[in-house]
């Protein structure tokens, strides 16, 4: 269960056994300061923060635990079969977080002055759950030119033939074998 969005853990999406059973829960709701913020905000689920709501923990413990241990036994009856669609939604932002494609191609590519580094060796190294955050290659060549320059696209030899190719660049893997 992740909780704090504000320190996203690393870990490989490309492990779907692992990223299937993550559950994030959503925290939408935000507590303001002053009723004034809690007017002028447009917040969905906005709520005036009590300063001193750690005094009344006390009076709830029981009945959150309570509560806790009730929706821990639906959830073992159900076999985590019936989480919310937001809890699904939320998963796969965190997810979109951890494959930074931008730090993947930094640790995976880099510049070669009589290189070039075709489209589908790209996608032959990079992580199936990264591949899968791109709908088309259209999408995928998009988000790569906002990093890798000097693209070009190239209908080569035979009617068949069609090469996507960014020049000046290799995978660091190849450097090791020259």
């Amino acid at each position: 269960m992740i909780f704090n969005d504000r320190c996203q853990p690393k870990y490989d999406t490309s492990d779907t056994a692992f990223v299937e059973r993550m559950l994030v829960l959503p925290f939408r709701s935000k507590f303001l300061k002053t009723e004034q913020e809690v007017k002028d905000s447009k917040l969905e689920y906005k709520y005036l923060a009590d300063p001193f709501i750690s005094d009344k923990f006390h009076v709830w413990q029981p009945y959150i635990l309570e509560w806790l241990l009730e929706g821990h036994m639906k959830y073992l009856q159900n076999r985590f079969q019936n989480i919310p669609d937001s809890c699904k939604d939320w998963r796969e932002e965190v997810s979109a977080v951890v494959d930074n494609l931008e730090e993947w191609l930094e640790d995976n590519v880099e510049e070669a002055e009589d290189a070039v580094l075709e489209l589908k060796d790209i996608k032959a190294w990079m992580p199936q759950s990264m591949k899968l955050r791109f709908k088309d290659k259209k999408h995928l060549v998009d988000v790569l030119r906002k990093t890798l320059k000097n693209y070009v696209s190239d209908t080569g030899k035979g009617k068949d033939r069609m090469m996507d190719v960014f020049r000046g660049y290799q995978l660091k893997l190849q450097s090791c074998f020259r």
